[in-house]
């Protein structure tokens, strides 16, 4: 798509000359603008795709993400994440790391529990005793601990280790799957941003001028049916396209917007 892309726009560029020394008409070269600009978009979606791929990779062997999924420049009309998003924070607010970050604090209090076990409680207490009609008194002090030579309960302190341990460890592989999660959402909402914004602003209104002029021309005599018809079907087909284009931007903001806005339910 990047070598489609660049041969288109070396086309237009070379296009452009042409229509000034009347060699091109406006038409033909504002068609030569319209293909460059739809390969643009295509080669967006492909490295989306490739970004997709490469945290889908991250996931797989268990590493962190390393790829930069914010783009520097974003169209005017959509609110997408600003680069400054905090995509940690956002990740710990997920329901799965919570829960995750909740068995490590549960498996924290089990293992200091077990610790608790290696000391021993000495009880310690006194009592005072009088029997009437004679002198006698009795008074008391008692000292009780128990005896636990050579046992230091290594077999509950260790268990507990274990699930912290094992607890820790699906904190750190839920939270990184959830960071890759919302860094593959924002470079989406990246991609479709861009590629609505390139339809609205550019792609589409150029086909809309060619239609125009092309049906100008028809109405006074200076080109066929053939060429009418060709560029009807072509802002048809353009048309579709920003459509497609827009509903995908709606669908990666609206999905955005889920997994990121805090739940009121989960709030403390």
């Amino acid at each position: 798509t990047r070598a489609i892309e660049d041969g288109l726009l070396a086309l237009e560029r070379s296009a452009a000359p042409r229509v000034r020394a009347g060699d091109l008409s406006a038409q033909d070269g504002a068609r030569t603008r319209i293909e460059a600009e739809r390969a643009r978009g295509d080669t967006q979606a492909a490295e989306l795709a490739r970004t997709q791929a490469a945290l889908a990779l991250a996931q797989r062997i268990a590493r962190g993400p390393d790829i930069e999924a914010t783009p520097a420049d974003w169209p005017a009309r959509t609110t997408p994440p600003t680069p400054a998003t905090d995509l940690e924070a956002l990740a710990d607010q997920r329901p799965d790391v919570r829960a995750a970050q909740a068995r490590v604090q549960a498996a924290q209090a089990t293992l200091e529990g077990a610790l608790a076990l290696r000391k021993a409680d000495v009880t310690v207490g006194a009592s005072y005793d009088h029997f009437p009609g004679t002198s006698t008194r009795l008074l008391e002090l008692r000292a009780q601990f128990p005896l636990q030579w050579g046992y230091r309960f290594e077999g509950e302190v260790q268990r507990a280790q274990a699930q912290l341990d094992q607890a820790q460890e699906a904190l750190a592989q839920t939270r990184r799957a959830a960071l890759l999660d919302l860094q593959a959402l924002q470079a989406a909402l990246a991609s479709a941003a861009q590629r609505a914004a390139g339809y609205e602003d550019g792609i589409v209104p150029r086909a809309r001028q060619v239609a125009q002029s092309a049906e100008l021309a028809y109405a006074k005599g200076a080109i066929g049916l053939t060429d009418l018809l060709d560029a009807r079907r072509t802002l048809r087909a353009t048309l579709l396209e920003a459509i497609g284009a827009r509903a995908d931007y709606a669908k990666a903001q609206g999905l955005w917007q889920l997994r990121t806005q805090p739940n009121p339910s989960t709030q403390p």
